[in-house]
């Protein structure tokens, strides 16, 4: 279940499927079983984020209409914007429109440092703030795509 799933469960009020889904989320992203505490704390959380109308935003419509190069890039150990999900609907959308470009650094979590498990709890003990071949793959994409003017 992924969390958008997760999210539409929560509007069916399907509890049981969204406290499921909830703790193996959490699980996946902090290496631990959730607390009972933890796992109140994401419903009302998501709960919010379904009135809010978050969890059926579509952002199809609007890459769509993209018609500049685009550089997406991913961590491949992010647990919060995962690269498997995410890069087949960008693919999906932008591929025949407009160029794409597509970067997944391996070693990344969510905030493009090098990380061990790429969970949100390992921020705050990790020394870089950004890892090289993040700047690296940008620096190379936007001297590639970007007229400079003198």
């Amino acid at each position: 279940m992924t969390q958008f799933d997760a999210m539409r469960a929560a509007i069916a009020e399907d509890d049981e499927a969204l406290r499921t889904a909830l703790a193996a989320l959490i699980e996946a992203q902090t290496g631990q079983p959730a607390s009972d505490l933890l796992l109140t704390q994401a419903l009302a959380q998501i709960e919010a984020f379904a009135m809010l109308g978050y969890v059926d935003y579509d952002v199809t419509n609007y890459w769509s209409q993209v018609d500049v190069p685009v550089l997406a890039l991913y961590g491949g150990l992010d647990t919060q914007v995962a690269a498997a999900q995410n890069i087949p609907v960008l693919e999906a959308t932008l591929a025949d429109e407009t160029e794409l470009s597509i970067v997944t650094i391996n070693e990344a979590n969510h905030l493009f440092q090098q990380a061990v498990t790429g969970s949100p709890n390992e921020y705050a003990s990790l020394e870089q703030t950004m890892m090289p071949a993040l700047l690296d793959e940008l620096t190379t994409w936007l001297l590639d795509h970007v007229d400079i003017v003198d």
